[in-house]
């Protein structure tokens, strides 16, 4: 059986080398912890955030948190595309070589999350890889419908009740904060 190597720095394209090392840097960025500062104000001791933690705050939110996380899954995507499209080249059997890829993906993502962080998306990613070979031959309009059912109606559902019942708790994104010391 061919083994599938990386491709060839001549034949690499390097806009999606660089977007791919601009997601990376956005979710470094957006995984550094800090705390908002408040100031007390004379008034009774009301809390009141400076306006410039208001803008950077809300910049943050605007710019930076979960939008390097979407242009990264659109190249994992297109990962997988590449991939499947060399595969088909070489005649590599691609569902056994990308089931095993993403099983190990799935077993680093397990370590990571349990030994290390539980926010960990790699797991995710492993996952939705092995989707992706049930899917990739499907035509656009099922995708899409699929698509909408997962994203709003089983993910709404999902928030829905988690709020109805206080089902499930997410702390770590905010958990880390408490946990190190950061200057103020």
């Amino acid at each position: 059986m061919a083994i599938l190597q990386p491709i060839e720095k001549q034949n690499r394209l390097e806009v999606i080398d660089s977007l791919r090392g601009l997601a990376l840097l956005g979710i470094l960025i957006a995984n550094i912890p800090y705390v908002e500062q408040v100031n007390v104000s004379g008034n009774g001791g009301a809390a009141v955030a400076p306006e410039s933690d208001k803008v950077l705050n809300f910049l943050f939110h605007l710019l930076i948190e979960k939008k390097f996380i979407t242009i990264f899954s659109m190249l994992f995507g297109f990962g997988f595309y590449v991939q499947l499209k060399r595969a088909e080249e070489k005649g590599v059997d691609f569902k056994s070589y990308f089931l095993k890829r993403m099983t190990i993906l799935l077993l680093i993502g397990c370590v990571h999350a349990y030994v290390f962080w539980l926010g960990d998306i790699i797991r995710d990613y492993a996952i939705c890889g092995m989707f992706l070979l049930f899917v990739y031959k499907w035509k656009p309009k099922r995708v899409l419908v699929a698509a909408i059912v997962f994203s709003m109606f089983l993910t709404g559902s999902v928030y829905v009740a988690n709020g109805l019942f206080n089902l499930q708790d997410y702390p770590y994104d905010t958990s880390i904060v408490a946990e190190l010391q950061i200057a103020t």
